[in-house]
């Protein structure tokens, strides 16, 4: 029996990305839950210390992802939300796809990736990282069932054998989400852009001195997978040994993928995986059991993983794991050949067409020493029981996953989405038993704005979950994932920082630093539910001097202007949004609204306040002028941004109100006010 090679899937891919810059990802799944996703799976392929605590981890998650340029986004199947999915928090695109004749069923990780020059003077390359596999984006596809993942790496300047198959796949995921989507595909465009432009097709099947056969990416936009194996590999595989582990077959009395198989390659030998519940029980119909011995191929038999694969711990009686995995393993013991198709391609009709089912598969080939052998154990232990395993990822049949909802942060409004040939029937939209607003007649296929009054509902639920329930008459209710656009407008995720920390946080000089200084509680803490994020009160510390006083703010504003002029080098205009428009706790926007808090509330020190918001036009008015064409482009945030800086004119009457005694202090703040705003001019030291 051939060693089956293993690792822990997260591992297997963090080795890949091995500490490098992202700069756009795309996450394909059928089933999709939003919140072990984002808890559980998106740290993984960012190099911070994470914290422990999920709601301190989706917090530090916020700054790595601003500083993913192209943006991530997952593309998921309408009626795949995972049962009692957590509800999705940050910044990131979820987009549903509709398969009109089949499931959205790929299962992939497309991650674009800096490499660091060698030389410090020459510019960072890229490389395309590209991963296959049969697990979902859920608890149990990455922590608890057997599943299979291959990847490889496509490199700037580099010819590949998937270049035109991977455009294919991307154009087509395109096509099939475009009209139920409202901003765009921008990671999914960085990513085909580097393939398109960065990268060249390569011809040929086979290369290196071996002359193995070439990595092959299938996507379902080329035809069955049958005839998409026998047209890569191009040489006969007859004679041939074959294994197939799949859990699934689908309905009926025998598989004509199967069949298929065995008519274009006879296989010397063939052993199919038995998929059993707890109990022992086949799942799978007793004529489909007996069907493989009607096949013509010389030896047919089921068979079993070992159970060192299948046990969940190292105890001979706890419960197996779920064999989840979907290979196609072709190996000649003869000539040392061993052939993988692996992916998210079960055994079934649908997967197999090319015209129900969206699929992905890699077909490679492996280097061997010695001559490969059987992973599978023949199972020659009768099933006393025959269930038919319905495919768990089968379709819902609810008409209500053809609703789709959009809020946008920024404008404040919402609309729906009927993914139908026909109008909508009256469908009724609620959270937790809670009905939240009715929705009836929508015209198909074109966004419909809302009214204002459902529009405020769902920014009041949003700010805590974006899972909600839609029911179509007496239907049972299925889930929907709310679309949410401009979500640098949309509230942190904890409460708001005062003042003095957000100038500490800006101060700190690395993502890690920032990652670390979250993690240790520093500026935050879990409530006692540990179901929200709280600031702690702030230290009280005694400053002896005016410097103390005021350098840390100083040195704040140095620091932020540094990151905003590194976004704009990198032309990362998602980072700057954050940065100086958004709503989260350590934005430019966030810090002015804190301050003109307290003011009103007469709390802090007034001077202070004062300062910051003189720093804050002096920022602004610098950026503006060396930065001209993106404040043009976000003209209405600029606007914005002036009135809250209006503000400091309050604070100068408050002053001028504590020191109505003193008759200089005017003339003191205009002088004050003309200086401090310019910013100074370097002195150049006169050599001669």
């Amino acid at each position: 029996m051939s060693t089956i090679p293993r690792a822990v899937l997260s591992e297997h891919l963090q080795n890949y990305i091995n500490g490098r810059k992202i700069n756009a990802a795309v996450f394909t799944t059928y089933q999709f839950d939003p919140g072990f996703f984002e808890d559980e799976i998106l740290p993984v392929f960012f190099d911070v210390p994470f914290s422990h605590v999920p709601a301190v981890r989706r917090v530090q998650l916020e700054e790595p992802l601003q500083l993913v340029k192209g943006g991530v986004a997952v593309y998921y199947d309408q009626d795949g939300l995972a049962p009692e999915s957590g509800s999705a928090k940050l910044h990131l695109q979820r987009i549903a796809v509709r398969r009109p004749h089949g499931v959205f069923h790929p299962k992939n990780v497309f991650v674009l990736v800096e490499n660091a020059p060698s030389d410090p003077d020459e510019p960072p390359s890229q490389a395309l990282m590209v991963a296959c596999m049969s697990a979902n984006l859920t608890r149990s596809g990455w922590w608890e069932n057997v599943e299979v993942c291959h990847v490889e790496e496509v490199h700037q300047g580099h010819a590949t054998r998937m270049h035109d198959s991977l455009l294919a796949t991307f154009d087509e995921l395109v096509a099939i989400s475009a009209k139920r989507l409202s901003q765009g595909h921008a990671a999914l465009e960085s990513i085909r852009r580097f393939v398109a432009e960065q990268t060249r097709p390569r011809k040929k099947r086979r290369g290196g001195k071996d002359h193995r056969l070439l990595p092959h990416f299938y996507s379902s936009a080329q035809g069955s997978v049958v005839q998409f194996i026998q047209d890569s590999f191009r040489y006969s595989l007859e004679g041939w040994n074959l294994e197939v582990i799949s859990p699934y077959f689908g309905p009926g009395t025998r598989s004509l993928p199967l069949i298929d198989l065995v008519q274009r390659f006879h296989p010397k030998s063939l052993q199919i995986y038995l998929p059993r519940n707890e109990k022992g029980e086949a799942l799978c119909s007793r004529d489909f059991f007996d069907s493989i011995h009607d096949l013509d191929v010389r030896h047919a038999a089921w068979g079993q993983l070992p159970k060192s694969l299948r046990r969940r711990g190292g105890q001979k009686d706890v419960a197996e794991r779920f064999v989840h995995a979907k290979v196609y393993r072709f190996f000649s013991p003869s000539t040392k050949q061993e052939i993988l198709f692996v992916g998210s391609v079960n055994l079934t009709n649908a997967a197999h067409s090319g015209q129900a089912n969206f699929e992905t598969g890699f077909l490679v080939e492996v280097a061997h020493d010695k001559r490969p052998a059987w992973w599978l154990e023949v199972d020659d232990v009768p099933p006393k029981a025959f269930h038919e395993s319905a495919e768990d990822e089968a379709r819902r049949k609810s008409i209500a996953t053809h609703l789709a909802l959009k809020y946008s942060w920024r404008s404040e409004q919402a609309a729906a989405y009927w993914d139908d040939a026909h109008s909508s029937p009256a469908l009724s939209v609620f959270h937790q038993d809670q009905s939240l607003f009715d929705l009836d007649n929508l015209a198909p296929r074109r966004w419909i704005p809302i009214a204002d009054t459902a529009a405020k509902v769902l920014q009041r639920i949003l700010k805590s979950t974006s899972i909600l329930n839609v029911q179509a008459g007496d239907e049972e209710p299925a889930p929907l994932l709310v679309q949410e656009d401009d979500m640098d407008q949309k509230p942190s995720l904890f409460g708001e920082l005062t003042p003095q920390q957000i100038y500490e946080y800006w101060s700190l000089l690395t993502p890690e630093q920032k990652a670390a200084a979250l993690n240790s509680g520093l500026f935050l803490q879990l409530t006692a539910d540990d179901s929200a994020l709280v600031v702690p009160l702030a230290k009280q510390e005694y400053r002896e001097t005016l410097f103390d006083r005021f350098a840390g703010i100083f040195h704040a504003f140095g620091c932020l202007e540094n990151e905003i002029k590194k976004a704009l080098d990198d032309a990362n205009t998602k980072r700057i949004r954050y940065l100086v428009f958004g709503l989260k706790y350590d934005s430019l926007a966030s810090l002015i609204d804190k301050i003109l808090d307290l003011d009103q509330k007469d709390e802090g020190d007034p001077i202070e306040h004062y300062v910051g918001l003189l720093c804050a036009q002096q920022l602004v008015q610098e950026c503006q002028k060396h930065h001209v064409s993106f404040w043009q482009n976000h003209s209405d945030d600029v606007q914005r941004l002036h009135l809250r800086l209006a503000a400091v004119n309050q604070l100068r009457d408050r002053l001028l109100g504590r020191n109505s005694q003193d008759p200089e202090m005017v003339k003191f703040l205009d002088w004050f006010e003309s200086w401090f705003v310019q910013r100074a001019q370097a002195v150049v030291e006169d050599g001669s």
